[in-house]
């Protein structure tokens, strides 16, 4: 981490609630020279390292395709119910 930081490779920064169980933070992805950044956060699941947390970007909630599990992969739909046609 020390070394993408140093090289300028990073792309985000987190930080965690007195319990670590919350975190909340920055992202960011740079494409053709702009910068697009977004808030990040994720729960540690009650579960957890059996249970991977979902990482949540609010502000494009509502603006992208929705991510769904589908034999092992991860596929985006753009419906939540549009999977059901590759049946």
């Amino acid at each position: 981490m020390e070394m993408n930081k140093a090289n300028d490779n990073d792309w985000f920064r987190i930080s965690a609630n007195a319990d670590g169980t919350q975190w909340k933070g920055k992202c960011w992805y740079i494409h053709n020279l702009l910068k697009y950044e977004f808030d990040l956060q994720f729960d540690i699941p009650v579960t957890y390292p059996a249970t991977a947390p979902e990482l949540e970007l609010p502000e494009l909630d509502g603006k992208t395709a929705k991510v769904y599990p589908l034999n092992n992969n991860v596929v985006f739909y753009p419906h939540p119910f549009s999977f059901l046609n590759v049946f």
